[in-house]
């Protein structure tokens, strides 16, 4: 389930041909206007976005959980639409160039993990399309976690090679994959 704004909801049912009412709209907005709050007053405002305090809206609940659980609906379906609505292809389809990126975690020494430009604009345009043009930002929370899983993926669905510590397109996977043997 990727659908985790509100907004994106409502383009998600508006797409399935459902009528969005002024009480939806209008809970958009109010959560458009604590997403702009700096952190701390977002997090103080986070109750005010439970569903118990919107009795009236008891259908959007209803349809939120047949995207959930699959009523009716494909899960491919939200996530195929939220992948045309949002042009995730251009950022896909970029050229994929791995960089490694050696990071000292102190006590449990070097760590690697491999990113791209192409996997950090597709990341970014999901996560926070304010930085997309700003490269390997620090805003974004969790790039390098996610790169983990990239790499993981690179290594299992594709035949590219990883760059080694003299940046030789050496390896079949990521250095210290925990490959797993059949």
């Amino acid at each position: 389930m990727q659908l985790t704004q509100p907004y994106n909801y409502k383009y998600y049912w508006q797409f399935r041909g459902r009528t969005i009412s002024r009480q939806f709209e209008t809970l958009i907005a109010e959560h458009n206007v604590v997403e702009r709050m700096g952190r701390n007053l977002r997090y103080a405002n986070r109750d005010r976005f439970q569903d118990i305090q919107f009795p009236n809206l008891n259908q959007y609940f209803e349809w939120r959980e047949e995207v959930i659980n699959s009523a009716n609906i494909d899960p491919t379906d939200s996530a195929g639409f939220y992948w045309a609505k949002n042009n995730m292809a251009k950022y896909a389809d970029e050229t994929h160039t791995l960089e490694r990126v050696a990071v000292d975690t102190g006590n449990k020494g070097t760590k690697v993990y491999y990113r791209s430009h192409a996997f950090w604009h597709a990341s970014a345009k999901v996560n926070l399309p304010a930085v997309i043009n700003n490269l390997y930002s620090s805003t974004l929370n969790g790039f390098d976690q996610r790169c983990s899983a990239y790499g993981n993926c690179l290594a299992v669905l594709t035949e590219m090679k990883f760059p080694d510590a003299t940046n030789n397109l050496t390896l079949e996977f990521p250095e210290d994959y925990p490959r797993r043997e059949m």
